[in-house]
């Protein structure tokens, strides 16, 4: 669900956060992981590339998965916290 409206996909991302937040505050198995990080401006959008080639990296893998036998959720996340 990557076209149309921006409200459905909104939702749909906080409902997948929810559940990550939901899952770790329960000790669910899984990895669950953060940096909180003091950046220069210009290595926070170097960051923000990063994030991108992965997020596209992660889709190459799924899409060449032959005989998928689980379901995971991957989330990310990266925003300034002073925004």
């Amino acid at each position: 669900m990557t076209r149309g409206a921006a409200e459905p996909r909104q939702r749909l991302k906080t409902h997948w956060l929810d559940v990550a937040a939901r899952r770790q505050s329960r000790g669910d198995p899984g990895l669950y992981s953060y940096n909180l990080i003091s950046v220069a401006r210009s290595d926070l959008e170097r960051l923000r590339a990063l994030h991108v080639r992965y997020f596209h990296e992660i889709r190459q893998i799924v899409s060449g998965s032959r005989a998928p036998d689980c379901v995971a959720l991957v989330a990310m996340q990266r925003f300034e916290l002073g925004a």
